[in-house]
């Protein structure tokens, strides 16, 4: 019985599964430079590495196993359980999107995908969902040099009519400081999101259109 690992890089046995695998006693091994790294974060050195035949209705495979000091079953990683059968990586078609270019110009490419190059790229909107437990931070605005203030105000006006930014008139819980970036033709107005991040509950997200059949 073996288990089937498919975020593994490398199959696994261990060594009194092997020795009761082979029944010729104390089998020869191979030496391993591989290193193992678990899913708590703790590193296992292999004893060795051997190689062994796997057989499944009919299919055989010659598989290298890293040999380690363990009690739990052999394992085989994702590779080898496709080609042996024993998982099926199922694609949603409808999720693959292709560009045949072929001998597109540059303007064809400019003009068909129009919308890909236009404006500034918003992309919908989202919500910053933080911990409750952490207190909220709010920061004194910094001091803009007088050099620059006619310019970080063109900017500011310039980014609220496109949206970017607006006005806020009401108290809030959390405020970061503005961070101004000066290059000699350009200025950006930045935030410092130092604080904000510590409680930031974020998402973990996963791919809906990949399932593993076992």
């Amino acid at each position: 019985m073996c288990q089937l690992d498919t975020g593994a890089t490398c199959n696994v046995i261990s060594h009194s599964n092997l020795v009761r695998l082979l029944q010729n006693g104390d089998p020869p091994l191979l030496k391993s430079n591989a290193q193992l790294k678990l899913f708590d974060g703790t590193l296992m050195q292999p004893v060795g590495e051997t190689m062994l035949i796997a057989e499944r209705k009919g299919k055989r495979l010659d598989l290298k196993f890293q040999v380690v000091e363990s009690s739990n079953k052999p394992l085989l990683l994702a590779e080898a359980c496709e080609q042996l059968g024993l998982r099926k990586v199922d694609i949603d078609p409808e999720s693959i999107h292709v560009l045949k270019s072929g001998n597109l110009t540059r303007d064809q490419i400019l003009s068909h995908y129009k919308d890909v190059f236009e404006g500034l790229g918003h992309i919908g909107h989202g919500t910053i969902i933080t911990d409750p437990s952490v207190k909220p931070v709010q920061h004194a605005p910094r001091r803009v040099p007088v050099a620059l203030r006619n310019r970080v105000k063109a900017k500011l006006d310039d980014m609220e009519r496109k949206g970017i930014v607006e006005k806020v008139a009401i108290p809030t819980d959390w405020i970061s400081s503005m961070v101004v970036v000066t290059t000699p033709n350009k200025i950006r107005i930045c935030l410092d999101p130092k604080d904000l991040n510590t409680a930031v509950i974020r998402p973990q997200y996963q791919l809906p259109t990949r399932r593993v059949i076992a």
